[in-house]
């Protein structure tokens, strides 16, 4: 059988009469099979174009697999095509996506969990990628395949394995149900074209689904950390991912902002920064320690670089609360100071007191001595005179000798219960006397104090020491405050302010408007011998001596000072009764709420910012607290509402709690203003900073002091 084209042509004679045909005929088989294999070529060409492209374009790896296989078996006029996966660890296949033509019936249904035993040949020839192509399925070799095809109506199959990753995964195959159908080499090869780019769509699935669970593996591991995870860009500050943890602490999604203004609450990038040094060392780590003030919370860092999955260079933090840890070793060097002082100080007082006793009875014996000398001495002879100086630096000596005593807690006392304002009333015109004309001594008593039990010739010593210390901090004209008042520490109060005991005290307050005192003055303030005098000026032992008498007396001090403002010395002394009131443990009842009023707290110290918001917070108030005058400003402007009453510390770096009380007034004229200070009300009134009779509270204060005062000043 050949295919031939036909020309033919009609002579005729002059007549018009036929004369005879004339017959071309051109053998065009060649040509024909030519033309057939280039437009199944192209076709195929077409398919494989499309189904490459959908690979490529796809989102859902099994509607790609729906569409391949029915452009194959619509494009190729076949029966029937499917894919089947092969389950390793069951050793068994399943049919997973099937297209069958209109008239033929599903097949994949029946053919779920097929063991590979059935159809070893079958198996075992495409694991080695070989191909199964047979027109004739009787021909087939594997009596377990011949025995499922034949009950499908298969006459013909060509089947192709699929190897995905290297590894086999299942087989593509045709079915033809028609007629026994030859299987060009050309269909053979489109087969294995399209089984390697289905391969190749599954892998990129795997892949996904890899990297996906890889992705989520990581993210359960950083969201069950319980440091503070954050990562972000280096170059723009942008935070691309926090943990849970941390995202706890800052209450808040901060994924897509800037870093230092999220962590830090700055406009700019942080000085401390650590980007270009993890740059710089990438991939090395970065370890350090830092103090968030915002957070109020010590970290421990880690910094690294790591790869984002765009390419990115990336920081990647680890930050573990070290707060507590910081906390117990702050507490654990204070008390080591603490019992390091208290070694000391026992040990200087041994010492002293035993140099002290025998120091005495020499000194006992020299005065006696002199006394003979002197009386037989002729008057107004040089020899007399001396004789009286050995005595006046002998009595010095002596005077000397009984601070070291007193200062050891060893020196001989005689308690009883004394009136302190009435001790104190007796030894004013001396006091007076000792720091001269030039300062003012104010005496401010209370009325009717608890009584205390002691030595009176204590309460001399304490009060001579303070007088001598402030008249040399005075230059020039200057003013001394004494007061006396009474007050009653809980154990709250005390657990938040070290150094304070439980219980009901009579307190003295002694404060001066001198030059003050800096920090370093403060922490060495009652070493033996620590003295800002100059060599000749003092022994450095009156303080020491005035610690000495409150330890002894199971008292306490508690002094407050500023360089170039003045000191406020207070003295506690245990009340003395017979039978003493306990202390309330529960006095919330007694203490007056709020109604939700707004109070305006400015207070440079943070510590006692944190605390007075915190107790008046706990007792009905809604709070803004502003660590200088200029936030307090702010603060005021950016509150909506009003603001019933301002709490300032008088003295303040910017500006004194006056003058920031009245720029305020200009906008809230209603405003009600409570100060707070270490010194005495006194004492700022006579610095010019207060005019007297202002509200005025305290420090250190109490919580039912506090809540107190401020109820009265919003009530007046």
């Amino acid at each position: 059988l050949i295919l031939v084209s036909f020309t033919g042509k009609i002579s005729r004679d002059k007549k018009g009469n036929f004369q005879q045909t004339h017959c071309i005929f051109h053998d065009i088989t060649d040509r024909k099979r030519a033309e057939e294999e280039l437009r199944h070529r192209l076709i195929y060409e077409q398919m494989l174009s499309r189904i490459s492209t959908m690979a490529v374009q796809h989102e859902d790896l099994e509607r790609f697999l729906n569409d391949s296989l029915t452009i194959m078996g619509e494009t190729l006029h076949i029966s029937r095509t499917y894919l089947f996966e092969y389950h390793h660890e069951t050793d068994s296949l399943d049919n997973t996506v099937e297209w069958c033509a209109p008239e033929e019936s599903p097949q994949k249904d029946n053919l779920q969990g097929l063991p590979s035993a059935a159809i070893p040949w079958w198996m075992a020839t495409l694991k080695e990628e070989g191909t199964i192509c047979f027109s004739d399925i009787e021909d087939i070799p594997d009596e377990g395949a011949k025995k499922i095809l034949r009950p499908q109506g298969v006459c013909s199959i060509l089947v192709v394995p699929l190897f995905v990753a290297g590894r086999f995964h299942g087989f593509i195959g045709f079915d033809e149900c028609r007629f026994h159908r030859e299987w060009p080499e050309e269909d053979v090869e489109l087969l294995l074209a399209i089984s390697r780019i289905i391969a190749g769509a599954m892998y990129k699935k795997q892949s996904e689904e890899k990297i996906e669970r890889e992705r989520q593996q990581l993210l359960s591991i950083f969201n069950s950390i319980e440091e503070s995870i954050y990562i972000s860009d280096p170059e723009t500050y942008e935070i691309l991912y926090v943990n849970p943890k941390l995202a706890n602490i800052l209450q808040r999604d901060c994924v897509g902002r800037v870093c230092y203004k999220e962590f830090q609450g700055f406009d700019e990038p942080c000085e401390f920064c650590t980007n270009d040094i993890i740059l710089k060392h990438k991939p090395q780590p970065s370890y350090w320690e830092y103090y968030n003030p915002k957070l109020e919370q010590h970290f421990s860092i880690v910094d690294r670089i790591i790869e984002w999955p765009d390419g990115r260079n990336v920081r990647f933090e680890m930050a573990t609360d070290i707060t507590e840890r910081k906390q117990a070793e702050a507490e654990r060097e204070k008390l080591q100071a603490q019992l390091t002082q208290a070694q000391k100080m026992e040990s200087v007082g041994r010492l002293a007191g035993g140099v002290a006793h025998d120091f005495n009875n020499m000194l006992g014996v020299i005065l006696g001595h002199l006394e003979f000398a002197l009386e037989k001495a002729i008057e107004n002879n040089s020899l007399n005179d001396d004789l009286k100086e050995i005595q006046k630096a002998a009595q010095r000596s002596a005077d000397l000798t009984k601070q070291l005593l007193t200062f050891a807690r060893k020196q001989t006392i005689s308690p009883r219960q004394l009136d302190l304002n009435d001790t104190l009333e007796s030894m004013l015109n001396m006091l007076r006397r000792l720091i001269g004309e030039d300062i003012d001594l104010v005496w401010k008593p209370a009325a009717h104090l608890w009584p205390v039990k002691m030595d009176p010739s204590q309460i001399d010593q304490i009060l001579a020491n303070l007088c001598v210390n402030a008249r040399d901090a005075i230059s020039g004209v200057g003013k001394i405050t004494i007061e006396t008042g009474e007050q009653t520490f809980d154990e709250e109060y005390c657990s938040e302010h070290p150094g304070f005991i439980p219980g009901d005290f009579v307190l003295l307050a002694f404060s001066d408007n001198g030059c003050g005192m800096d920090k370093n003055i403060l922490d060495n303030l009652f070493e033996p011998f620590f003295t800002t005098k100059k060599v000749g000026e003092g022994t450095g032992l009156g303080l020491a001596t005035i610690y000495g008498i409150m330890k002894q007396n199971k008292g306490f001090i508690n002094v407050y000072s500023e360089s170039g403002i003045g000191t406020t010395f207070r003295l506690y002394f245990p009340r003395h009764a017979e039978v003493t009131k306990p202390i309330e443990k529960n006095i919330a009842e007694e203490i007056p709420v709020g109604s939700g009023e707004t109070v305006l707290i400015v207070e440079d110290e943070a510590p006692i910012l944190k605390l007075t918001q915190r107790i008046l917070e706990r007792f009905g108030y809604n709070v803004l607290e502003a660590s200088s005058p200029q936030e307090a400003m702010t603060r005021a402007k950016e509150h909506s509402g009003e603001v019933h009453l301002l709490i300032t510390d008088v003295v303040m770096p910017e500006m004194n709690g006056r003058d920031l009380a009245e720029k305020l007034l200009t906008d809230y004229p209603k405003l009600k203003v409570l100060y707070m200070s270490g010194y005495t009300a006194n004492v700022i009134a006579h610095h010019g900073v207060l005019d007297a009779g202002v509200h005025f509270i305290q420090k250190p204060f109490s919580n039912r002091d506090l809540a107190v005062k401020v109820r009265k000043v919003l009530e007046k």
